[in-house]
């Protein structure tokens, strides 16, 4: 039987209907792709956690950062904490 995430991930969607970080990751190089993939992945399946990976903004918005090399990819989930 599969695991369930703790967390949904979902992207942020324009009252247009646009994703505009999807559209950014579409620009990424497959390798950038898919260690933001695993971090997102991380925290779906092992939260709680905090930092360095996740750090709460304020309110229900939390960041899940990547690190690429020389510079930090930010996911940001809005919601609750379960």
């Amino acid at each position: 039987m599969p695991m369930l995430s703790r967390l949904d991930a979902l992207f942020f969607r324009t009252s247009s209907g646009n994703e505009p970080v999807r559209d950014w990751l579409k620009g990424l190089t497959k390798e950038e792709r898919r260690a933001i993939e695993e971090d997102i992945a991380y925290v779906q399946f092992k939260w709680p956690i905090g930092k360095p990976r996740v750090d709460h903004l304020r309110g229900a918005v939390w960041e899940v950062r990547t690190s690429l090399g020389n510079r930090i990819a930010n996911a940001i989930r809005r919601g609750r904490r379960p």
